[in-house]
């Protein structure tokens, strides 16, 4: 059986863990400005080349913001999230 963890380690490994946990929703909300914002450009008629080169994304990337719009959530709206 392993050995106990000290109290330290268990409190770096919590602060770890959060810190992923923060970062990844904070990677997820800029991921869904991002797409409502090319979302925005597409609709007031912008080349989908133009945007592309603006956000340093591929063309397919670009493309992929414009799929299936129902498909992203931001973070407030995670599937199995309950807000209060």
């Amino acid at each position: 059986m392993p050995e106990a963890l000290s109290a330290p380690a268990v409190l770096q490994v919590w602060l770890a863990a959060a810190d992923v946990e923060s970062t990844q929703w904070a990677l997820d909300q800029a991921e869904y400005d991002l797409s409502e914002s090319v979302q925005a450009l597409i609709a007031k008629g912008y080349e989908p080349e133009a945007i592309a080169v603006a956000a340093g994304l591929t063309l397919a990337e670009t493309h992929g913001f414009l799929q299936a719009p129902g498909g992203q959530h931001s973070p407030e709206e995670e599937p199995g999230t309950v807000l209060l």
